[in-house]
């Protein structure tokens, strides 16, 4: 059996997620056949960003799909994504007890589903892998409202959250687990936070480290 360290693990996620930033655009990564979900509204463009890609491609759609959650999916792909996600009878369906209506999307959700912000990169249920500490996992994924992940070397070293302020700026709150932040990586932090900045159609990004 191949034994290989967390920090393969890592770092092998990464780059399959495409967290390295191959280039391209939206719709050429490999993400793009699973959908990029966009809920909250704008999540699918700090998804993109993620991967250094711009969020404009006339080769995707947003479509109501998985988990009854809008996502980005390739055009050519939704005639067999309608035929996967149709229900295949009356049984098959989602009970009406699990579901509502949304007078905002004019749409029926599923009751109860859970998202990360950072996507499937925090999805992964070996959460001691990727956060191996318990008190920095309770700040990672919260009952409500997770905050992003700040990524270091193929780590996950801190939380972030952002807030407007004003109709230009965008604030980004960082919370590193381990006290201060390097200038390297702080100066990483300021270029990421422009992309999200970017993302959400502020002009501009501040970025305050947390006291830990």
């Amino acid at each position: 059996m191949t034994e290989v360290d967390r920090r393969r693990v890592l770092g092998y996620r990464a780059a399959a997620q495409e967290l390295h930033r191959p280039g391209g655009r939206a719709a050429d990564l490999a993400v793009a056949g699973l959908g990029v979900q966009d809920t909250p509204y704008g999540s699918a463009r700090l998804a993109l960003a993620a991967r250094g890609v711009p969020p404009e491609d006339d080769r995707l759609e947003l479509v109501w799909s998985m988990r009854g959650a809008p996502h980005l999916h390739r055009r050519p792909d939704l005639p067999a994504l309608a035929t996967a996600l149709w229900p295949l009878s009356v049984s098959d369906r989602v009970p009406p007890e699990l579901t509502y209506d949304c007078g905002p999307c004019a749409a029926r959700h599923i009751s109860g589903s859970l998202f990360q912000q950072a996507g499937p990169f925090l999805a992964a249920r070996d959460r001691g892998v990727l956060v191996p500490e318990k008190a920095h996992q309770a700040q990672v994924w919260r009952i409500i409202g997770n905050p992003g992940a700040v990524l270091v070397d193929g780590d996950v070293a801190g939380t972030w959250r952002a807030r407007q302020a004003g109709r230009k700026t965008l604030e980004i709150t960082v919370t590193p687990f381990a006290g201060r932040l390097s200038a390297r990586v702080r100066g990483q932090l300021d270029a990421e936070a422009a992309l999200v900045a970017g993302a959400r159609g502020a002009a501009e990004a501040r970025v305050a480290v947390a006291a830990t």
